[in-house]
């Protein structure tokens, strides 16, 4: 397992331990049913749990509950200018990539100049999780600032350039 992952367990164990026994299954069933917590949380204790028990060579069957599937609330447009609008410039073009084309940060860090087609007002996209690489259309607010860039060296990153503060 991954530092990370058994940070978050040894945290959860911690926590089961303040409120239950370890050693008494049923109670500590008993106490991650009874809290006031989304399932999701729940199924986190019954997997800090679940490896506990397992490496302790006793018996242990992974309790799992239904996932608590919350809608998805998207910002409006309104309320993604106003959040762009207070940001500091680098930030705020790496964020308008972001949310007007849906590029993940990983795909924003990798942009090149030569990504960009000034003439068409395209950006190609090379994935980050292994699927074809994509054209978008930049927005007309995009197309502004990436004509600043449209002098400097083809080779770069747009974001190199936006550490240096060339954008």
């Amino acid at each position: 397992m991954a530092d990370t992952t058994i940070r978050g367990l040894v945290q959860r164990l911690k926590t089961l331990m303040k409120h239950s026994n370890l050693l008494k299954p049923d109670a500590v069933i008993d106490y991650i049913y009874g809290l006031d917590a989304t399932n999701n949380y729940k199924n986190t204790l019954f997997l800090a749990y679940y490896h506990y028990l397992k490496s302790r060579g006793l018996p242990a069957k992974l309790i799992r509950l239904q996932r608590d599937d919350e809608p998805i609330t998207l910002p409006t447009p309104e309320q993604v200018d106003t959040l762009l609008s207070d940001a500091p410039l680098k930030l705020r073009v790496k964020l308008r990539l972001m949310a007007e084309n849906g590029l993940r940060p990983i795909e924003v860090l990798k942009l090149t100049v030569k990504d960009v087609n000034f003439q068409n007002h395209t950006i190609a996209v090379r994935t980050a999780k292994r699927g074809k690489p994509r054209t978008l259309k930049m927005s007309e607010k995009m197309q502004y600032i990436c004509k600043i860039t449209d002098n400097l060296e083809e080779s770069g990153r747009i974001c190199r350039w936006l550490r240096r503060g060339l954008v």
